[in-house]
């Protein structure tokens, strides 16, 4: 039936207006308007629209790469409840939008982007007006439905503009806009089981589809001049429920028990047996799950090998539903026994993934035969969606609100760290789902909070060495803001073979993903400390760095290091492994001073070398010769702006000289007697603030910087941090 006519058709109190083009029957001129009549039972409708899509292409001539990635939800709810006091009409509305347009010029080496994120969001609950007309003939309805009240959204457009070569940039925009209308439908009758009762009821499915971008609008409505039974679907404590797994490494048979179980209660409203009307009793009750999750593995790391043959992400529990006296049909269905008759009914639902997600129903088959579908609460959704969630999100409800993500969309990873801490590239590598899903580390489940930049570690090394490199990682944690993670062990991640094993397959964290929606951005890599396998080498190296995980095969640690030099090197290691370089390069040289029999020092490049040059040694703290009687092995900082330079509390600078020779002094050596301390914090800037800057001797005279400031674009390294794998740095070698 035509709507215009539909509408004209009210106007002159429901006569006829010509032939229809839509599937419900051609009204007569017998069409009865209901007046003054309270009607009891709901309509529901359900918009949702969506795309994702990505595409990119490179150009000819001075070569450009361009891509543009679209992630778009949408999904609006209207949702109409009526009985002895009146019409209730509640409207939701969700929408998330993010699309991201990069191009790179090869000839100007620049990198532009353009990111859009729109939000619009809005809910409320006004009084409606519901007028009913029944075909007595044609056996046709029509449902009118007025708000008294608008329901407003509240949105939001924010365009930000970044270059490698400039400054970013960034525009906004907010709105709203009404999110309820007025309600008019064609359906169908039915005489109720009372004298001068009605049914009036409908539905239908409108999809629509461009391309990558998709619409599916879905109605239904059921309402009765009498009093009917209503069945709503309840869960116990479902705000607070979340999904979790039982653990598999991915060997032998997948777990037939769940790691975490939700009771769902399904009861006629009201109960028949509370009321004196003649209300019907259910034959049998039936809990559907109508779609569950099926992402490979039960966890975005476990397990490691089999990930796709992990179970069903939601199931029934044979046993589990027995024990409740429900008939177990299949993992997707559980009914009451037969022979009896009901009004309510509990049933158990397990999950088996740590990210799970669906929707779950419920039907009563009345006495009559009639078959009435459950409603969440008698005021929500058809189904329910478990866990408790958004619309257009897998995230368990309360997760978000407890970590303060408000509503950001699942796909999201822009953590920042705290006091504008790192290099200005946002995330962690891991999208609000994985975060959310967890991971497993050494048999144990544990999610990661939205807030904060995670850095996953996986310590190879030696139990005889955890305390020392364990305060490493702390020490390294503290400094840079990022929370670390560094339970994992061998059965959590594949890792490389050896320090020249660069495959980037390995090491992934987030290795079972869901690309759907853009939950996942990037195969995000954790970082792997080992021993070195030259147990006489003093040097330790991060293999790949300084670079972002991805581009780290391997941090391998000197097994002569010990106590605070350990949790130095750790911690300077690590700095590595997240793309922060060293203060400066080079500038550092062991050496000899061998004391000769009549009390000079000759400087040679070991103990065992009999030749060498004669040095004048004096104390670097007052520049008063030194008078020695013993020889002495040196590491002597050689420049100024190498290795040794830059803030002193500052890990990523090398302590390690005991000696200074400065060119301007050929012949003269500064021995430093106390040894230099071990940095414990990421510095601010590149400027030496003690002893490497320019000070004074205790008489006056000028007393030289020891190793200089940072070298030129070295230091500031609180300023460098970058974990993400989404952003290619490139790899810097091994320092």
């Amino acid at each position: 039936m035509n709507r215009i006519c539909l509408l004209a058709l009210y106007a002159v109190l429901w006569a006829g207006c010509g032939s229809s083009n839509e599937e419900a029957p051609r009204l007569s001129q017998n069409f009865t308007r209901l007046t003054d009549e309270t009607w009891y039972g709901a309509y529901t409708m359900l918009r949702e629209e969506w795309e994702d899509s990505f595409w990119s292409e490179t150009s000819p001539g001075c070569v450009s790469f361009s891509s543009s990635e679209t992630s778009y939800r949408d999904m609006l709810l209207h949702d109409i409840v009526s009985d002895d006091t009146g019409a209730r009409f509640a409207a939701s509305r969700k929408r998330t939008s993010r699309s991201v347009y990069k191009r790179t010029s090869l000839c100007d080496g620049c990198t532009d982007t353009t990111t859009d994120i729109g939000l619009a969001s809005g809910s409320g609950v006004v009084e409606a007006d519901i007028d009913v007309g029944i075909d007595f003939d044609e056996g046709v309805s029509v449902l009118m439905v007025t708000p008294w009240d608008t329901i407003l959204e509240q949105s939001s457009h924010t365009t930000t503009y970044e270059s490698t070569c400039s400054g970013p940039e960034e525009q906004g925009m907010s709105g709203e806009a009404d999110i309820v209308a007025a309600i008019d439908e064609i359906g169908y009758w039915l005489p109720g089981a009372t004298p001068g009762s009605y049914i009036i009821y409908g539905s239908r499915v409108e999809t629509s589809s461009s391309g990558d971008h998709h619409w599916r609008d879905t109605y239904t409505w059921r309402f009765s001049n009498k009093q009917e039974v209503r069945l709503v679907i309840d869960a116990v404590n479902l705000e607070n429920w979340r999904p979790l797994a039982t653990y598999w490494d991915g060997s032998g048979a997948p777990p037939t028990t769940g790691g975490a179980h939700l009771k769902l209660e399904a009861i006629l409203v009201p109960l028949p047996s509370s009321t004196s009307a003649p209300l019907p009793k259910a034959r049998k009750i039936t809990f559907k799950l109508l779609k569950s999750s099926s992402v490979p593995g039960i966890a975005m790391n476990a397990p490691l090998y089999n990930a796709e043959n992990s179970p069903q992400d939601l199931q029934f529990e044979q046993a589990r539903n027995q024990a409740l006296g429900m008939v177990f049909v299949n993992k997707d269905r559980v009914e009451t026994a037969p022979g009896s008759l009901y009004e309510f009914a509990s049933a158990e639902l397990s999950s088996f993934d740590s990210g799970a997600y669906g929707e779950v129903t419920a039907e009563a088959e009345l006495e009559d035969g009639t078959i009435i579908t459950a409603r969440f609460r008698d005021t929500g959704d058809n189904p329910m969606r478990i866990p408790k969630r958004a619309p257009d999100s897998y995230v368990a409800e309360k997760w978000m609100q407890d970590h303060g993500a408000g509503a950001a969309g699942d796909f999201v990873d822009e953590e920042k760290l705290a006091g504008g801490a790192g290099d200005g590239h946002f995330g962690d590598g891991l999208t609000m789902y994985e975060e959310y899903r967890g991971f497993f580390a050494n048999n144990i489940w544990f999610d990661t909070r939205p807030a904060e930049v995670d850095l996953m570690v996986l310590n190879d090394t030696s139990e005889s060495l955890k305390a020392d490199i364990d305060s490493g990682i702390q020490r390294f944690a503290t400094a840079s803001g990022l929370k670390v993670h560094s339970a994992f062990t061998r059965q959590d991640l594949e890792t490389p073979m050896d320090h020249t094993d660069y495959d980037a397959t390995k090491r992934v964290i987030n290795l079972n993903t869901l690309e759907e929606g853009g939950r996942h951005k990037v195969d995000q890599h954790a970082v792997v400390l080992r021993l070195s396998s030259n147990a006489l080498s003093p040097i330790s190296q991060t293999y790949g760095g300084p670079s972002s995980p991805k581009n780290i095969s391997q941090i391998e640690l000197s097994r002569r290091a010990t106590g605070d030099k350990l949790v130095w090197t750790v911690a300077h290691e690590l700095g590595h492994a997240v793309n922060i370089p060293h203060h400066g390069e080079g500038g550092i040289r062991d050496a000899y001073w061998a004391l000769r029999p009549d009390g000079s020092f000759h400087e040679t490049a070991d103990s065992t070398t009999t030749t060498g040059v004669p040095v004048i040694l004096k104390l670097e703290a007052t520049g008063q010769v030194f008078s020695s009687s013993v020889s002495t092995e040196v590491t002597l900082s050689t420049k100024l702006q190498g290795l040794a330079s830059g803030d002193e509390t500052c890990f990523m600078r090398y302590p390690i000289a005991t000696g200074i020779e400065r060119a301007s002094e050929p012949g003269v050596r500064y021995y430093i007697l106390s040894p230099e301390p071990y940095g414990v914090t990421l510095c601010l800037d590149g400027m030496g603030k003690d002893f490497n800057s320019n000070r004074t001797y205790p008489d006056g005279s000028p007393r030289p910087s020891r190793h200089g400031n940072a070298a030129a674009g070295r230091g500031n390294c609180m300023h460098r941090t970058c974990i993400n794998d989404f952003h290619a740095h490139p790899s810097g070698g091994t320092p």
